[in-house]
């Protein structure tokens, strides 16, 4: 995940970012609240749970919990600068859902108002995530839509463009294929 984050920020080096002990609650939660961002990239590790209790993403000092986190995303605040256009669970079945939450976070990003969102439907290998999330920044910052940029980099991954010098075979779908954009494309 940290190769994932430090990947983006090479890409994109006016993002402001928050890693390893400054991810933590409250400051991702001001972080948020501040609504000076249109794109939140969430690359932690989390769990999705039958009931909402048992569904959360991974900070620092402990988990975020699925209602703090639909509250922190809500779009409701007429005093926020930026709507928030993404938020990318770029985590192990984010967008694995149930009868009580369709689209599992993901979902939960669009009832809270944001634009769209990009989720996981297993477990994902973080080399593989780490490669295409890259990917899918550098298609973006080159003009591409949201879903051109995600089709874009799957498709690299597929051709064995993500890494030529690793023997991974991330053509196979289950390293490229878990991820789904949800929302306004």
């Amino acid at each position: 995940m940290e190769s994932e984050i430090q990947g983006i920020v090479d890409l994109l080096p006016q993002v402001s970012y928050l890693l390893n002990e400054t991810f933590l609650s409250d400051t991702f939660a001001s972080t948020i609240a501040s609504r000076r961002y249109d794109v939140a990239h969430i690359a932690t590790h989390g769990s999705f749970g039958a009931l909402a209790a048992q569904t959360f993403i991974v900070a620092q000092d402990g988990p975020i919990s699925f209602d703090r986190l639909g509250q922190l995303l809500r779009s409701n605040d007429p005093t926020r600068t930026t709507d928030l256009d993404l938020v990318i669970f770029s985590a192990c079945q984010t967008a694995e859902g149930n009868d009580r939450a369709v689209l599992g976070m993901a979902g939960m990003g669009l009832r809270a108002g944001v634009r769209s969102t990009i989720g996981s439907l297993w477990n994902v290998d973080d080399r593989s995530t780490s490669l295409i999330m890259q990917r899918f920044y550098r298609y973006r910052r080159d003009g591409l839509s949201k879903v051109a940029a995600l089709s874009a980099a799957q498709r690299d991954a597929i051709a064995n463009r993500l890494d030529p010098t690793t023997t991974n075979p991330f053509g196979l779908p289950y390293y490229w294929s878990p991820f789904i954009l949800v929302g306004d494309w």
